[in-house]
């Protein structure tokens, strides 16, 4: 149980770290939608009549999902923009916010192992 109580205030202060950063660098859209997967992570907290683990762990899980794919996003946009050297176009550019995004996604994806092999102890 402590283990996923921290995992939840960890993935609440870096989820929405990284939105207010999206936010700064004026990529609303982005931070509007990672901010809503961030929501995830809050309602893990606020499971009504139901204080179960199993719920807590289901929310992680859901929510570090989601940030995996987010983190997929930018660092195929990245990967991608490498071809735009063959025509002579610029690189994409990572943010501080890109990079904290995918260290935050590779957090996730240890995360989601350990969720998984938690979950199935229950």
């Amino acid at each position: 149980m402590k283990y996923v109580n921290l995992n939840l205030w960890i993935s609440i202060f870096f989820s929405f770290l990284i939105s207010i950063m999206y936010i700064f660098e004026k990529q609303y859209i982005f931070s509007l939608i990672l901010f809503t997967f961030s929501l995830v992570f809050l309602t893990g907290f606020r499971e009504f009549g139901k204080p179960a683990t199993s719920y807590r762990i289901a929310h992680l899980y859901v929510g570090n999902i989601l940030f995996l794919i987010a983190g997929g996003y930018v660092f195929l946009t990245f990967l991608f923009s490498m071809f735009n050297k063959i025509f002579g176009e610029s690189i994409y550019k990572l943010t501080n916010a890109d990079i904290v995004l995918m260290i935050f996604s590779l957090y996730n994806i240890y995360n989601v192992q350990k969720l998984r092999k938690l979950a199935f102890k229950k």
